[in-house]
């Protein structure tokens, strides 16, 4: 789940629209963890590398 914190610019109907169709998400700004999950992501390193193309984790290997 993505969450943008950012309002919209209301005299740029585009950005209105953008923020109209978000996802709802229950936000107070007092408990918003965002920087500090982000900031443990960093202090722990790398990504994973991604999968190689067409790889789907979830299918069953076929027979040998």
């Amino acid at each position: 789940l993505r969450f943008n914190r950012e309002t919209a610019d209301t005299s740029k109907p585009e950005e209105v629209l953008r923020d109209i169709n978000k996802p709802v998400v229950w936000h107070r700004e007092n408990l918003d963890i965002t920087d500090s999950v982000l900031a443990e992501i960093v202090r722990d390193g790398p990504a994973p590398a991604s999968p190689p193309v067409g790889h789907n984790p979830f299918q069953r290997p076929g027979p040998r």
